[in-house]
């Protein structure tokens, strides 16, 4: 009869232990989804695009309706990695402009550099996120490239400059003669 009565005991404190952890997990999806309206509202703020995190946000309250909170919690993680990920795209432009800016300031040729922003820009617009990150790589290896052409240029011209000075010093006298 006590085994009869510690199975009863022992069945309703799982039974409420698994109530409390369902409500626990309804909560901490609420909280979650009121959070990811914030991300969004947020991102519209700034001028991001927020088509795929709308889309994200009704994917998670149907989770939440269906009782799925783990689906729920997993939808609105995806809108925070999201608006993280459209943040440091938008960084990474600002900091690309900044690069041609530099070059275009040494007179060299960034058009490559400048249609890789542009093309980004727009992509970025569209929110093609994973494609717009290969893009910006890519112009800054063109970047780098520039950058570097540009030092060995500066290195060569200083280099002739040196010689120059160098065979005018150890060769004066045979100049001053040679034009006499």
């Amino acid at each position: 009869m006590k085994l009869i009565y510690l199975i009863f005991a022992v069945t309703i404190l799982l039974t409420v232990s698994l109530a409390i952890a369902q409500n626990v997990t309804s909560i901490e999806a609420v909280q979650a989804i009121a959070q990811a309206e914030k991300d969004i509202k947020e991102m519209q703020d700034v001028g991001f695009g927020t088509a795929f995190v709308n889309d994200t946000l009704l994917e998670a309250r149907n989770a939440l309706n269906k009782t799925d909170y783990g689906l729920a919690i997993e939808k609105t993680r995806l809108i925070s990695e999201r608006k993280l990920q459209a943040y440091n795209i938008s960084d990474s432009l600002r900091a690309l402009e900044l690069g041609i800016k530099e070059i275009d300031e040494l007179d060299l040729n960034a058009s490559k550099v400048r249609e890789l922003l542009n093309k980004s820009i727009t992509t970025f617009q569209e929110e093609r996120y994973d494609e717009v990150e290969g893009l910006i790589e890519e112009a800054y290896t063109e970047l780098n490239n520039i950058r570097a052409e540009a030092t060995i240029v500066q290195a060569r011209i200083r280099a002739v400059r040196e010689n120059i000075i160098s065979f005018v010093r150890e060769n004066w006298l045979y100049l001053v003669i040679g034009l006499a």
